[in-house]
């Protein structure tokens, strides 16, 4: 199914809802949510100096020169809650107990993320960063532009929803947001979406 004009502008403004730009900060340890490659640039550029991964994501920052004592690794998270809790877990075997935490995520997860790491961690300041990308460039690089807008879409309704499940701090949405997700769910942009809203 063709995406229209109308449906990419109102996607755009979801994607730059995502967009937190937090600046880079020097951090104690860094989780990876995806973008271990970026992760592993960051790392090169001494942003931090432990990370951890899931092992398939560890070998990928490995090919990329990223030392294997640098690299924790957290097997068992099935969702962002759990590898946050379980990452803090894996640093603290380590004898890391870090006061500030980079959030290492691909740019439709941050927002999420960053509310996640909030809840379920919350002693930590946490700085999220993304790899550099467009709007463009994230719909061209998906396995199809309907898919990666759906994925925007679904990344909103967590944002909107996990708060009121216990899951995630609550975030602002603004108005014209709002009408947007409105707009795409009713062009039919469900395919990653959680079931039983509890709004």
């Amino acid at each position: 199914m063709t995406v229209t004009g109308e449906q990419r502008d109102s996607a755009r403004l979801i994607w730059d809802y995502h967009q937190l730009r937090h600046p880079l900060e020097k951090c104690e340890a860094a989780v990876g949510l995806g973008a271990p490659e970026y992760a592993a640039e960051l790392w090169h550029a001494g942003w931090f100096p432990t990370l951890v991964l899931t092992a398939d994501q560890r070998e990928r920052a490995l090919s990329r020169g990223v030392p294997g004592d640098a690299v924790l690794v957290e097997p068992r998270a099935t969702h962002t809650g759990l590898t946050l809790t379980l990452s803090r877990e894996v640093l603290g075997a380590a004898g890391i107990r870090p006061r500030t935490v980079m959030i290492v995520a691909e740019p439709a997860l941050q927002r999420r993320a960053y509310a996640t790491c909030r809840k379920v961690w919350p002693e930590v300041t946490a700085v999220c960063a993304t790899g550099p990308s467009t709007f463009e460039e994230y719909v061209t690089s998906a396995a199809g532009e309907r898919q990666a807008i759906e994925r925007l879409v679904g990344a909103l309704q967590r944002v909107i929803e996990y708060p009121w499940r216990g899951y995630a701090v609550r975030q602002e949405v603004p108005s014209a947001v709002h009408v947007a997700y409105r707009h795409l769910l009713n062009e039919g942009y469900t395919g990653d979406l959680i079931a039983h809203s509890f709004r």
